[in-house]
């Protein structure tokens, strides 16, 4: 299926200066299939560009609770708040528990060995985040683990994922909502800071004192904010909001309700409200959505998502098939080692191995872990041309002498 021409695949990942909310036109699931696959087709792996996402997780992290504090204030003292950030104070216990699980399950080394993007703004961050941006941007943070599923292996249709990505697709997703719940919270504050510095003058001007600190383009936040408190005062109707406040000197609302013929207000009041309520269902989709990864077996996942796992399965014996989980994890987890260090592709490395065991005379090296993980090992791997680290020849001279 074609993918509609939008502008989802011509901009990169959102940029950490941009408060924008990831948020880009919604689409359906083949729709979503073909994204993954023509964003994949379209990513290069370059060079990794420090560890970046970790002290971006503390900034979000330091912003989400800001606005929290914010929220809680204001419900303390009475008053109203937005439904987003209604959202956000009763559901931040989610959003803490979230941060404290990324932080442990994102460690620089594990971080170092994820492939990079190679170009645009997100060149050198890993280009599974991308692909959980992106996921997250299309459904507007409203995840589910059979739409993960079909979108990770599309992508993989394209350009297969390593093991260690797909085992870091969930901390991306985590990653992904925390950063769009930082982007919708950065709103939040800025609406209320709008808000109030929009009554300080209302009030001001109603008690003839000279207006001052007025913007020169006023934002829809503070045009809201002051028309709520010309109501309060009792004044007139809504009139063009914009006018009176580049016009206005020390007038009281009234006056300026009085000098201005109906306008854009409506307008700003309609877009503000609609604003409110997409970053409302966007927050709530974040939280959701949150409290779905922690609900999603990610042993399953990687196993129904690694094409590792299905070439594996493919050996003749049919062993493998019925090991434990954990055996075939080890088996996987020696294939990943291989692959880097021969610098071959894994599926590769996992049917080179297979045919390896294939062709062998006796019913010990007929099972493929025989070349993966047993005394096969060193006349594999010295086939596939490996090289290993210091490091890796020190850890298997160690576990090979218990």
């Amino acid at each position: 299926m074609e993918l509609p021409r939008t502008d989802a695949l011509s901009h990169p990942t959102p940029s950490p200066q941009d408060p924008t909310p990831l948020r880009a036109e919604l689409l359906g699931p083949d729709q979503l299939a073909a994204l993954a696959r023509a964003l994949a087709a379209e990513t290069r792996v370059g060079v990794r560009r420090g560890f970046v996402l970790l002290p971006r997780l503390r900034d979000n992290a330091a912003v989400l609770k800001q606005a929290r504090d914010a929220a809680a204030d204001a419900a303390g003292r009475g008053e109203p708040l937005m439904p987003d950030a209604e959202w956000l104070l009763d559901n931040f216990f989610v959003v803490e528990d979230v941060l404290r699980e990324v932080r442990t399950d994102l460690p620089r080394g594990y971080y170092d060995e994820l492939p990079a993007a190679a170009s645009g703004p997100d060149a050198g961050l890993p280009r599974v985040y991308r692909v959980a941006v992106a996921l997250v941007e299309h459904t507007d943070s409203h995840l589910d683990d059979g739409l993960i599923l079909r979108f990770v292996r599309a992508y993989q249709e394209a350009v297969p994922l390593s093991t260690g990505e797909l085992w870091a697709v969930p901390t991306m997703l985590r990653l992904a909502l925390l950063e769009n719940l930082r982007r919708l919270a950065g709103q939040m504050i800025a609406t209320r800071a709008e808000r109030d510095r929009a009554v300080a003058w209302v009030r001001a001007a109603a008690a003839t004192r000279a207006p001052s600190d007025l913007p020169a383009e006023p934002t829809d936040a503070f045009l809201v904010g002051w028309h709520q408190a010309v109501r309060e005062l009792g004044d007139a109707p809504p009139v063009d909001g914009r006018a009176a406040v580049r016009r206005a000197g020390p007038l009281a609302p009234g006056d300026w309700l009085a000098r201005h013929a109906a306008g854009d207000l409506t307008e700003v009041l309609q877009r503000e409200h609609r604003r409110q309520a997409a970053n409302q269902v966007s927050v709530g989709n974040c939280v959701t959505s949150l409290r779905l990864l922690n609900a999603i077996d990610w042993n399953e996942f990687f196993e129904r998502a690694s094409p590792v796992e299905e070439a594996l399965k493919a050996e003749p014996t049919g062993v493998y098939r019925r090991q434990e989980f954990a055996t075939r994890d080890r088996y996987r987890q020696a294939v990943e080692a291989l692959a880097k260090a021969a610098k071959l592709d894994e599926v590769e490395v996992a049917r080179r191995a297979i045919a390896r065991a294939a062709a062998a005379a006796t019913p010990r090296e007929r099972d493929v872990g025989y070349h993966l993980i047993a005394e096969g090992r060193t006349a594999f791997a010295r086939e596939l041309g490996c090289r290993f680290s210091a490091r890796a020849r020190g850890r298997a001279f160690l576990t090979d002498r218990p």
